[in-house]
């Protein structure tokens, strides 16, 4: 059963524009739900986009959206009886909701999806690269503090380390797997860049 979790909220934007960014399709969305009646509403019309779209929609009625241990006992269920979901959508509900399902995401390497309304934009975290994340960062330094100041193409870098390009090319692509370089092309020019993410663990570093 391919299956995502959401908490219904009280804003369906929040849970359909992540669905429909997201690459890898479901068959189930699970929600997450109270008797408000602003949230009941919200589930409502959500069920009525997803089966247009096809896809089933299950209700489960949380009594207290407040407590972080109900919260965390239905999810516990949900995968005992159905397997492991395919994503978590954290964009909608009371912080401590929030907090629940992201430690669920942590505890079974799911992964973890955000929708921003301001720049309409939907953010996927792959939470099984964040255990290595400060890992790989270490391991690397050398090649980041390399490229602090300025993008570098794969051959400047491997010059500077006095490694082979293949293998200056296998250490940037697990740095990009965890968010710490970014490729930029210009020019047909192909460099590689620090990102915000990595900038600070260098600064942790030091």
């Amino acid at each position: 059963m391919r299956y995502a979790i959401a908490i219904s909220g009280f804003h369906p934007e929040l849970v359909i524009k992540p669905f429909l960014r997201m690459t890898k399709t479901i068959d189930e969305l699970v929600l997450l739900g109270t008797r408000n009646e602003k949230s009941m509403e919200t589930t409502k019309k959500i069920g009525e986009f997803l089966a247009f779209a096809n896809v089933r929609s299950r209700y489960i009625e949380i009594q207290d959206i407040f407590n972080f241990f109900e919260i965390l006992a239905n999810l516990e269920n949900l995968i005992v009886n159905m397997g492991k979901p395919l994503w978590v959508n954290v964009s909608a509900g009371p912080g401590i909701a929030i907090s629940a399902l992201t430690f669920f995401a942590i505890n079974h390497d799911v992964i973890v999806v955000f929708y921003n309304k301001e720049n309409d934009k939907t953010t996927k975290v792959e939470i099984s690269k964040a255990k290595d994340l400060f890992r790989n960062a270490s391991k690397n330094y050398d090649l980041l503090k390399l490229i602090e100041k300025t993008p570098l193409t794969l051959s400047d870098i491997a010059e500077k380390l006095t490694l082979s390009k293949s293998t200056i090319s296998r250490r940037v692509r697990i740095l990009k797997a965890n968010y710490l370089v970014e490729i930029n092309k210009k020019d047909r020019r192909i460099s590689i860049g620090m990102t915000n993410t990595s900038r600070k663990l260098l600064e942790r570093k030091e």
